[in-house]
């Protein structure tokens, strides 16, 4: 194991999909990322009391991971698609120059949420080798809010992390809160 950066497309995502490998990595001693894409904003319609709400849950969600670093893009939630590509691929870019992962967990491709499908596509064109040869693996992950809501291409993984030990946590993580509407 080595650091990684779990990238969610909303807050709730990094826990559905790698709640138990980010607690896991974290008691090995290893760096743990978390960059969010999208969040909550006046100008995006959403009321302040619940932008407040968020940022409380996302600074527990923070806290109770201990990731060594949070970032976030701010950009429009179920709005990905409204973005120029090359304008999240070059956000996501800055982001690993900054950070250095050597491991990196998204959506699975074929996930049919918009917001996931930009991000994945967004990070494998962000990670070329030859751009960031210090990311080493990259790893697709199952949201089940989301995943296998199509009917097509199921999700069937071909690597797994053993969370024994971890598993409660995610699951006591998960029972945060979480009314965004995705």
């Amino acid at each position: 194991m080595t650091s990684l950066l779990v990238v969610s497309p909303h807050p709730d995502d990094e826990t559905l999909g790698a709640g138990g490998l980010i607690l896991k990595t974290k008691q090995m001693g290893f760096p743990t990322y978390w960059l969010n894409i999208t969040n909550m904003s006046l100008s995006y319609g959403w009321e302040q009391d619940r932008i407040d709400q968020r940022k409380t849950e996302i600074e527990k969600v923070i806290s109770s991971y201990q990731v060594d670093k949070y970032q976030s893009l701010d950009l429009e939630p179920v709005g990905l698609d409204k973005y120029p590509r090359s304008e999240i691929v070059l956000k996501i870019s800055t982001v690993f120059n900054q950070l250095k992962p050597e491991m990196i967990v998204i959506p699975w491709k074929s996930d049919p949420h918009s917001d996931h499908n930009v991000v994945y596509e967004s990070v494998i064109s962000a990670s070329k080798s030859f751009r960031y040869p210090f990311i080493k693996k990259i790893l697709a992950m199952e949201i089940l809010s989301e995943t296998n809501f199509s009917d097509f291409d199921d999700f069937s993984p071909n690597y797994f992390v053993d969370i024994t030990g971890f598993l409660d946590k995610k699951i006591q993580k998960k029972g945060r809160k979480s009314s965004q509407v995705k």
